[in-house]
């Protein structure tokens, strides 16, 4: 299952588009430098207004501060910004982890559900179709649907789940 991010390759498809390069400004910024600096700032008021862009009329405070608590730990704040650098620079990629890094470059070919909001304005809802197969279109959800939608998220997962009859 994936949610609000598609694979890789369909990503990539979107970023050719001026709508989803204006959506994604924040991972060039996750590139520079100074990202270690901005995010604590204002006790992390960045990340507070990044989410509420993601999902708008979503009220975050709860799940967000457990993000903002789990980031004053350098280690952990270092990691997250690593992970953006990462996804930008394929040379950083680590040899011993090649097929599962090859793998996430694919489009899963067993079944598998992918779960997008259509209020997201992190990524487009576009995705959905782009995607194809399991893909649902959650009403009323942003970036966050699992969070925002939680009963239609997980009649949806509940119903990719149940066996055929």
């Amino acid at each position: 299952m994936t949610i609000s991010t598609p694979p890789t390759p369909v990503l990539l498809q979107m970023l050719t588009t001026y709508a989803q390069l204006r959506r994604s400004w924040y991972i060039f910024l996750f590139q520079h430098p100074a990202i270690e600096m901005i995010l604590p700032l204002n006790d992390f008021a960045f990340l507070d207004e990044l989410w509420a862009e993601w999902s708008p009329g979503f009220t975050h405070t709860a799940e967000l501060h457990t993000v903002n608590e789990t980031l004053r730990h350098p280690e952990n704040l270092n990691a997250i910004v690593a992970w953006f650098r990462g996804a930008v620079h394929p040379e950083t990629d680590r040899p011993e982890l090649a097929t599962e890094q090859a793998a996430l470059a694919q489009v899963p070919t067993q079944p598998w559900l992918y779960l997008h909001g259509d209020q997201d304005q992190c990524v487009g809802v576009e995705a959905a179709t782009l995607v194809g197969g399991n893909s649902v279109v959650i009403r009323g959800a942003g970036y966050f649907p699992h969070l925002e939608q939680q009963d239609a998220f997980h009649a949806q997962l509940v119903n990719f789940l149940q066996p055929s009859q």
